[in-house]
């Protein structure tokens, strides 16, 4: 799963990046929302933990103490707060085989760089199918944080940006028009500023499928169950669970994309959750051509019944990414997305709503 990027329907308008200036400066202040540099020493790739080193960022731009990933890199959640978070002075991630993601479905990845973030040459920073289901009210980086980080970063700033508790409403259930197999479930809802997107509706045979469920702030929502005869419960809300798949007559029907996913009847179940929350924090972001920060959700369990009919349940929506930088310290020429998953290429159930992308720079 790590590394790799979702299907984009064509056609489909992508989520606009919304732009902000932040509150807060980092002018006289004895510590910063971008930390001092420390390096919290909880990067791993293969196995070993990554330390700093000297790196020239396109041959000529020096990144001292620098973590440099090559491959897949992970980051775990604290086991107080459900997050996962790490610190560094510089971070860049090179080549079609680098990612940095948490290790497991968690509130989110929070990164907090003092001087440079870079990512080159295919490389992948993500929470895509990582978000944690859960009605945890509004959250902001600073609830997710162990305490000691307080010593390091200017935790109080980080109040200021917050994720609002209930996520973009999931699609509205479907019922299938004269037994037909084309009957498409709905799509969840799009998200908007510091929000992510609703989860989809399965697809119906003879039957109705229940509602997509609503994001939640840590993750995008959960997609209902796909149908055949029977009428199927709708997704759980604030991301999970997926909604089961609910059959008869020896059809079958995909689960619904969540945390934790639905179950599939004669196909698979969903494919993962709804992207997850992801920030960082740094002076200067700079993303490459070709490279991708992506926060997006799964698909609805979608494999082929006897009959070759796919009846997929319901998509993930989309999750959150929020950006903290200097001023004009944010430059992209890759990707940058949180897409809701896509169920509806693959056998008509709905997809999910796309998240939002947030980019905040301070201002002095």
């Amino acid at each position: 799963m790590l590394g790799r990027s979702l299907p984009l329907r064509t056609g489909l308008r992508r989520p606009t990046a919304l732009r902000f200036d932040s509150p807060f400066s980092t002018c006289g202040d004895r510590l910063s929302p971008f930390g001092d540099g420390t390096y919290s020493g909880n990067i791993m790739q293969n196995g070993v933990v990554l330390q700093p080193q000297h790196y020239l960022l396109d041959g000529f731009i020096p990144m001292p103490r620098c973590i440099v990933i090559t491959g897949a890199a992970t980051v775990a959640a604290d086991e107080t707060t459900g997050a996962a978070a790490f610190m560094c002075r510089n971070l860049v991630l090179v080549g079609a085989a680098a990612t940095l993601s948490s290790s497991a479905n968690c509130k989110g990845l929070f990164g907090f760089v003092r001087d440079r973030v870079a990512a080159r040459n295919g490389a992948h920073l993500h929470m895509d199918k990582l978000g944690k289901a859960g009605n945890f009210g509004n959250v902001s980086p600073d609830m997710l944080l162990p305490a000691w980080y307080s010593r390091y970063l200017a935790t109080d700033k980080l109040r200021a940006y917050v994720v609002k508790g209930r996520g973009a409403e999931g699609g509205a259930p479907t019922q299938s028009v004269s037994n037909q197999y084309a009957t498409y479930g709905h799509g969840g809802n799009p998200a908007g500023p510091m929000q992510t997107g609703g989860g989809g509706s399965g697809c119906p045979t003879s039957c109705w499928t229940g509602a997509g469920g609503c994001g939640g702030p840590c993750c995008g929502g959960a997609g209902s169950g796909g149908g055949v005869y029977n009428n199927t419960p709708g997704a759980g809300d604030f991301g999970g669970p997926g909604g089961p798949a609910v059959t008869g007559g020896g059809a079958g029907a995909g689960g619904g994309a969540g945390d934790p996913v639905g179950a599939g009847s004669g196909c698979g179940p969903g494919e993962g959750a709804g992207g997850g929350l992801l920030g960082l924090f740094s002076p200067i972001i700079d993303i490459g051509n070709a490279t991708i920060v992506s926060a997006d959700g799964a698909s609805g369990g979608r494999q082929p019944d006897a009959h070759g009919v796919r009846r997929s349940g319901g998509a993930a929506g989309g999750g959150c990414i929020i950006f903290v930088t200097s001023a004009g310290g944010y430059r992209s020429h890759g990707t940058v997305r949180a897409a809701g998953g896509i169920s509806s290429s693959f056998g008509a159930g709905g997809d999910g709503g796309a998240g939002s992308v947030n980019i905040f720079e301070l201002t002095e």
